[in-house]
């Protein structure tokens, strides 16, 4: 067994921001070099931006990827629930995706559950929450008792991974149990228009520290190609305040 610790970088709703997404893999890069072990998407892979097929070409390197409630949308064509501006951009990023990369997304899982074992941790992986797989939030501000419930949820796993509020979050229980959300790379609204990462470090003793990773990309250029193609202009312009 290494005794350096066992990485995991946590990415969740990129969003068809492939320029966000090298961002992070650089400044990852530049903080870890190669030492990364596992790579895991929280969901959300398209929509609201520009860039959906490269997007599917990227996540095919991943380790472990659940489905997010725009992947569901974007592959079917139905953004029924939708409010205007993630409605056009769901049927626009339907026309734009090649059969292949609808097809990766539908096979994409609702939750996993993964073990560490030379770690001895367990995750429990979903887009939102264990509660609704798809469309449940589980916000910084959520009151104690709610986060402890859905810890409940979870079993015997120690920690659950989630994304969908692009908000970063790390809560642990008295047991210590622990909800960590990394933020999003593609869209963030935390009013921080960095892309947010998340970094699971494991120790030989299986103690867990969490971390966020912050990294500036070229948002005007996202901005450019949003505009042109035709995507709704508050798409682009929320990208630069974090909203």
């Amino acid at each position: 067994m290494s005794t350096r610790p066992l990485r995991i970088l946590l990415l969740a709703d990129l969003h068809s921001n492939v320029t966000a997404y090298y961002a992070v893999r650089d400044k990852i890069n530049e903080l870890y070099g190669s030492n990364i072990d596992y790579t895991v998407c929280l969901g959300d892979l398209v929509g609201y931006g520009p860039h959906p097929n490269e997007m599917i070409k990227i996540a095919e390197t991943f380790d472990v990827s659940v489905i997010g409630n725009h992947d569901v949308a974007c592959a079917a064509g139905n953004a029924n629930g939708f409010n205007l501006a993630a409605k056009d951009a769901v049927l626009w990023t339907f026309d734009q995706l090649s059969t292949y990369s609808k097809t990766f997304l539908s096979l994409l899982t609702k939750n996993e559950k993964v073990e560490i074992e030379e770690r001895g941790v367990k995750f429990y992986i979903t887009h939102a929450s264990p509660k609704e797989h798809l469309t449940d939030y589980i916000y910084p501000d959520d009151p104690k008792k709610r986060k402890d419930e859905l810890l409940d949820m979870i079993g015997a796993n120690h920690i659950m991974l989630v994304g969908h509020t692009h908000i970063p979050l790390i809560y642990q229980n008295e047991a210590g149990k622990v909800i960590f959300n990394p933020g999003s790379v593609g869209q963030p609204r935390d009013n921080n228009p960095r892309a947010s990462a998340g970094i699971v470090e494991i120790n030989t003793d299986s103690n867990l520290k969490l971390d966020w990773i912050r990294a500036e990309y070229d948002i005007r250029e996202v901005a450019r190609d949003i505009l042109n193609a035709g995507l709704p202009a508050r798409l682009a312009d929320r990208l630069f305040f974090g909203q």
